[in-house]
């Protein structure tokens, strides 16, 4: 009994490791499946959502497969409150998302040293179904959101 619960612990947990956190443990809960991959990644399909203390507000979207490969992403709160996005009934199937059901959602942040300049994709949010564990990139149809909207944080 005892070496089975041994065993079922280190299930829950995957390591990761990337040259820019080194190794990270990450509990089995914060995997997440994109069944369609995220745009230029879609052969990726489990991405871990991982917050690092150190780097708050941010919040990673690290390939499990490909571990190199990690995106950082703010809360859409932080970024734009007043973000407005409809679901299309694909969206709400590949997510599982039921009508009356939450979702996360995230925006792709996007870092240019050079000109110090901080963007959001408001043009393609991550969602995020966490009870499920599934994600997906969609494409918000609204014309005044923008691949690169400013990103201003509080002084």
């Amino acid at each position: 009994m005892e070496a089975n619960l041994k065993e079922q612990k280190q299930k829950e947990v995957t390591r990761i490791s990337n040259q820019q956190f080194g190794e990270l443990l990450v509990h089995e809960d914060s995997i997440i499946d994109f069944p369609e991959g995220i745009f230029g990644y879609e052969y990726l399909k489990k991405f871990a959502l991982v917050e690092i203390e150190e780097m708050i507000p941010f919040i990673w979207l690290i390939a499990v497969d490909e571990p190199e490969i990690a995106l950082p992403m703010l809360r859409y709160k932080a970024v734009y409150p007043n973000y407005q996005i409809t679901l299309s009934g694909a969206d709400r199937k590949t997510l599982q998302l039921n009508p009356d059901e939450e979702f996360h959602l995230f925006f792709v942040i996007t870092v240019n040293e050079q000109e110090e300049k901080v963007t959001a994709n408001l043009k393609g949010p991550i969602v995020i179904h966490i009870r499920k564990r599934l994600g997906a990139q969609i494409i918000a149809t609204n014309e005044e959101y923008i691949i690169h909207y400013p990103v201003r944080f509080a002084e």
